[in-house]
């Protein structure tokens, strides 16, 4: 009786044992990609329209100011004998021949910078996998492929570097006066920020579960952009994204 106790007491035992085995390796072993994701901290994004520069009319002009005149008398005309004068000869003018024009010289024609393509702006290639990874979505999605402009990468990497060096995550305050002024044609703006200890695949997960970063990632109407990476002493990533439509 003893021994048939004892045996039932160890198989008991031994299926505990064997489930918290079974719960440890499913800790152990959980989602690399959702451990990534937890790693990235990013905050709301943000857009800004252009500034709306309208210039006003010209002051009216003053009505003009009204005329009278006083009635006039009429005077008889004064008859004054003629006089005769004798006539008088001019001498002839010659007249200097014109100068001849030099011949008509050709300008050489000038050469239009060409306009930025999807493939030709200078990333790193920390910043060419965000943007890569950015015009997959898109393109899954029917979204045409936004434009990597060199005009926008140096915003993005100086603001990645003040973060970095400030250690604190939050929008560049003057994104959108900078933008403006880089880039004359543009409409509109937007940024996302964030920050990681993972990967930037990580970082570019947590942008697309967040709706308001996944929006400024999807929008039609953002049809350029600028990445900035930059990693700071203790290998944290700071990521900036700078669009323009």
């Amino acid at each position: 009786m003893e021994r048939t106790t004892l045996a039932r007491f160890t198989a008991a035992l031994i299926a505990v044992i064997g489930a918290l085995a079974v719960i440890t390796a499913g800790v152990r072993g959980g989602a690399p990609a959702d451990l990534e994701a937890t790693r990235a901290v990013i905050i709301p994004s943000t857009a800004i329209e252009a500034p709306v520069v309208a210039s006003s009319a010209g002051a009216e002009q003053a009505s003009a100011p009204t005329i009278t005149t006083a009635p006039t008398t009429t005077t008889p005309p004064t008859t004054v004998p003629p006089t005769t004068t004798p006539p008088t000869t001019i001498p002839p003018t010659t007249v200097a021949p014109a100068p001849t024009a030099p011949p008509h010289t050709t300008a050489p024609p000038t050469t239009a910078a060409p306009a930025p393509t999807a493939g030709s702006a200078s990333f790193t290639a920390c910043e060419r996998e965000m943007f890569d990874r950015m015009n997959g979505a898109r393109t899954d999605r029917g979204v045409a492929a936004l434009v990597g402009d060199d005009r926008m990468i140096p915003i993005s990497r100086a603001w990645s570097d003040e973060l970095a060096q400030r250690q604190d995550l939050q929008h560049n305050p003057d994104y959108g006066a900078q933008t403006f002024a880089a880039v004359p044609e543009a409409r509109r703006a937007a940024e996302n920020v964030g920050r990681t200890h993972g990967s930037n695949a990580g970082l570019f997960d947590a942008f697309m579960n967040s709706p308001g970063h996944r929006d400024a990632i999807m929008e039609p109407g953002h049809s350029h952009v600028g990445v900035g990476c930059t990693v700071d002493s203790g290998g944290q990533l700071w990521v900036t994204v700078n669009f323009w439509g």
